[in-house]
Formats: C-alpha cells, sequence, structure tokens
C-alpha cells in the first residue's frame, strides 16, 4: 500500500479532528478520512470503541457538508454525557458515489432519472476497501477495541445500503449499526438476492430510521417515492428478523414529517449511538 499522507490536526468542540488519505489497491481508492479523538485521548491509556461513517464531509462542519448543514458529530458528543466515550471515523465519499455506495447495479424506482439504471456495483469493492485497508490503518494507529461488539458502522441513503451491506457481508466485523433512510428501493431484486441463503447475527445491534417525507414532491410519483423508502425500511427490518436477527437487537423508528436530510439524521445521532453502545 502506499504512503498515507495527513493533513495537519484540528481542533472541534474540544476534541481532536485528525485527517489522513488512505489508499487502496487502486489510486483512485484513496479517501479521506477523518479520526475525531476523544477528548481524553492524549491523558489516558485507554483502549476505544469505533464508529465508522460514510460521506465523511457531511459529519463535521456545515460549510463541508452537501446540504449545508452536517450531522455535527462533534456537538452529539460533547452535549450528551450519557454517551460513551469512543472514536469516530468519518470517510469521505468520490465524486462517483453512486457508484462506490451501491453495491449492486441500480434497477428502477420512482422519482430516478432514467440515465441511472444499470450503473452502480461498486459498493462491493469500497466496502473491502474499508474493510481491508482504512479499519487496518485505524487499529494499527489509534488505541481501539478492535472486536465485533465494539466496531460500529453508519450511514444515510446510499450509506445506508452501504451499512445494511457491509452489516451482513461482514457480520462478524461490525456488531451494530446505524442505518438511516435506507435507499434500498434502488435494489429491491438484487437486496433480496443477496440475503437469500444469509444468516444475520443474533448479537449485531441495528438501528433503523426513515422519516415520512423523505422525497420533497406532492405529484405521485413523489408521493410513491416517499411511500418506497418506508416500505424499504420495513422491509430491511422484516428481513433481518426472517433471517435470524434478535427482535431485541432491532431498534426500528418513522419519524413524521421528517425529510432526507442531515439535520434530521444528526438530531437522531445520539439516540442511535445510545442504542448501538449499550453493551460496551
Amino acid at each position: 500500500m502506499s504512503k498515507v499522507k495527513n493533513d495537519p490536526d484540528r481542533e472541534l468542540n474540544g476534541f481532536t479532528l485528525k485527517t489522513h488519505y488512505i489508499p487502496g489497491d487502486k489510486a483512485r481508492d484513496t479517501k479521506r478520512v477523518q479520526v475525531l479523538l476523544p477528548r481524553s485521548y492524549e491523558e489516558d491509556k485507554e483502549n476505544y470503541p469505533v464508529v465508522y461513517m460514510f460521506d465523511g464531509q457531511n459529519l463535521f462542519y456545515d460549510e463541508e457538508s452537501y446540504s449545508g448543514i452536517s450531522w455535527r458529530v462533534s456537538e452529539a458528543l460533547a452535549h450528551y454525557p450519557d454517551l460513551p466515550t469512543m472514536i469516530v471515523v468519518a470517510i469521505n465519499n468520490s465524486i462517483d458515489r453512486i457508484n462506490e455506495y451501491s453495491p449492486w447495479r441500480i434497477e428502477s424506482s420512482f422519482n430516478l432519472d432514467e440515465d441511472l439504471i444499470g450503473k452502480g456495483g461498486g459498493g462491493v469493492s469500497h466496502a473491502q476497501y474499508i474493510v481491508e485497508n482504512v479499519k487496518p490503518f485505524i487499529d494499527k494507529n489509534y488505541r481501539t477495541k478492535s472486536d465485533f461488539e465494539h466496531t460500529g458502522l453508519i450511514g444515510s441513503s446510499l450509506g445506508g445500503v452501504m451499512t445494511a451491506y457491509m452489516g451482513i457481508k461482514y457480520a462478524d466485523v461490525f456488531g451494530s449499526l446505524g442505518v438511516f433512510s435506507l435507499a434500498n428501493q434502488l435494489f429491491k431484486n438484487a437486496f433480496s438476492a443477496f440475503l437469500s441463503n444469509k444468516k444475520i447475527s443474533q448479537n449485531q445491534k441495528v438501528y433503523i430510521q426513515v422519516g415520512t417525507e423523505e422525497v420533497i414532491s406532492e405529484d405521485n410519483n413523489g408521493t410513491a417515492a416517499k411511500q418506497d423508502y418506508l416500505d424499504c425500511s420495513i422491509y430491511y427490518q422484516k428481513q433481518l428478523i426472517a433471517h435470524g436477527a434478535d427482535v431485541k437487537n432491532i431498534d426500528f423508528n418513522v419519524y413524521i414529517g421528517e425529510t432526507h436530510n442531515e439535520k434530521y439524521w444528526g438530531d437522531h445521532l445520539p439516540e442511535c449511538l445510545r442504542f448501538m453502545s449499550a453493551d460496551w
């Protein structure tokens, strides 16, 4: 693997934010990976749980976020002292996000540009990059609790698709998942086929969040697309249980009036982390 490049450290609400550029097997695999360290990291010698998050540029700073509003992860950790101390690893997406965050070829859906149908499939190699390049780098260079129980994964929309996919594909790696506004309606048949012979870990915790207004549109396609988001989250929950998940380890939430937006995902991040970390 090529040498990892680093940016200067930043301070964020009392936390230290470190930035690395971690290469993969190909030049285009290199991603900016930001690591938010606990406030106590330099003073103690503890090992910490790690939560990996997709769409890293949307997590810390409003001015860097695609929507102009970030998840405000550091604020959540600072304002909720009941949450356990953890390391958060934010993995940026590339300009080819749709391919990178699609484990399968896109099928069809309401409110979808037709030229996107058939694209995607790069999520398989991106997932492998995270498990084989990013996680080993983090575990080598930081004091982590690297086991299944203390390793979480969170994503929204297509990042939620990747989280759901990796939670099944790498079930021995990720002990807890946060799946926000799941966009699995783009891969209905492929997801069903993927799950067909899989056994879900009973010990894996899965937090699921979806809003009733995920698509901002009042025409017939928009109404159908809103229902699509609800349906695919419900289907995901049902399939997890059907394939062996313990219902007590699934926290399913539907929020009235909430849209497809970082603000709402960030609002619910504390309850997600609280559920994921129940056994830490």
